[in-house]
């Protein structure tokens, strides 16, 4: 099975590529970014820094 002829036909249900996840998940993680990243920074000029241990 593992060292037959490869098949004669053409995959048509391939799945999308990695690199079409690799963007979508870098704009996401971009958006999501543009959002949270200045609501924390306001949160934490207003009370300060989180006391950790």
């Amino acid at each position: 099975m593992f060292y037959g002829e490869p098949g004669q036909y053409v995959n048509s249900n391939a799945r999308p590529s990695a690199v079409t996840y690799i963007l979508v998940d870098t704009a996401l993680s971009f958006a999501a970014d543009t959002i949270i990243i200045p609501y924390t920074a306001t949160q934490q000029a207003r009370k300060g820094n989180i006391k950790v241990n």
